[in-house]
């Protein structure tokens, strides 16, 4: 198969991807019994890779496809630490169909590499060790401001929704709104 004909066919994908995430049946699965790898064995899934997790986590299906177009998900896969903090799929619904998209065209690899980049920092962030407003540097090369406040985590203003989920190699948090790397606290 050639080059073309793989990536017209991994746009299509992704785009029935992102057109199945925007029609739910209407179902409310807050209260549906957990099928997912959080809800499992924490053993296992201390001992897989970050990369691995978000591949096998159904709420991040377009994240795991972006790791995957960008050649990020081999990183994430080696021995780290990393932090991660990770946009659902319901994040993704915030930018346009056409944006995420063209993200995943091979001639916007760079552009994706440096989005992915900016959800990663260098080591393992445990929210207990922070001071109240601390920041860390991404992978992306800027910075991120993490807040702790009354038991919640932000970075870059936008709540942490759950807790860490340990992996092999780092933790992951969880996000429902896409980090943006032109964020500038204001202080």
């Amino acid at each position: 198969m050639s080059f073309k004909t793989q990536s017209g066919l991994r746009g299509i994908l992704v785009l029935a991807t992102l057109l199945s995430i925007g029609c739910g049946d209407g179902v409310d699965e807050r209260n549906a019994e957990p099928d997912s790898l959080a809800a499992s064995d924490a053993d296992l899934l201390t001992s897989m890779s970050i990369g691995r997790l978000i591949e096998t986590e159904p709420q991040f299906s377009v994240l795991a496809t972006a790791l995957d177009s960008s050649g990020m998900k081999q990183n994430l896969e080696g021995p780290g630490p990393f932090t991660l903090f990770a946009p659902t799929d319901e994040a993704f619904q915030s930018l346009s169909q056409d944006s995420v998209s063209m993200l995943l065209m091979p001639e916007h690899r760079e552009r994706l590499q440096n989005v992915v980049l900016y959800h990663v920092a260098d080591g393992r962030i445990a929210p207990d060790a922070l001071p109240p407003d601390s920041t860390a540097a991404s992978l992306q090369g800027n910075s991120l401001l993490i807040t702790r406040q009354d038991g919640r985590l932000t970075v870059n203003g936008v709540q942490v929704t759950g807790p860490p989920i340990e992996a092999g190699n780092g933790v992951i948090y969880v996000i429902d709104t896409m980090l943006k790397p032109e964020f500038a606290p204001d202080r």
